[in-house]
């Protein structure tokens, strides 16, 4: 971006001294009072950019390390819970066969009136 702003820029001063010198060649102190004038703004401008750039990374990056805080965060509690549940499965598990264990089945018997 920056590059195409400088080719841009001095796209824009040639022109500019094309036009105001076309039949009659400039001095030196008149190159040098355009290119001091015309850089300035645009160098002022450019340096806007950076430092919004430079602003809007910061904050992205204070909110990706507070997201990425987080997602640690979840995916250990995801863990311990992953955890809590299989104990809780074993443990009801366990509980239904424990009441089972006095039950039986019989199979094949005829009722006959």
């Amino acid at each position: 971006m920056y590059v195409r702003a400088v080719f841009r820029f001095s796209v824009v001063v040639f022109f500019t001294i094309y036009l105001c010198f076309e039949n009659e060649m400039p001095t030196i102190k008149e190159f040098e009072s355009l290119f001091d004038s015309k850089p300035q703004p645009i160098q002022a401008k450019l340096d806007d950019l950076v430092k919004q750039m430079n602003d809007n990374y910061t904050a992205l990056q204070k909110k990706l390390d507070l997201l990425e805080a987080r997602n640690a965060s979840l995916e250990a509690e995801n863990a311990t819970l992953t955890n809590r549940l299989q104990s809780c499965e074993t443990c009801l598990n366990n509980l239904e066969q424990y009441s089972r264990r006095e039950c039986v089945e019989i199979k094949f018997l005829v009722y006959l009136r």
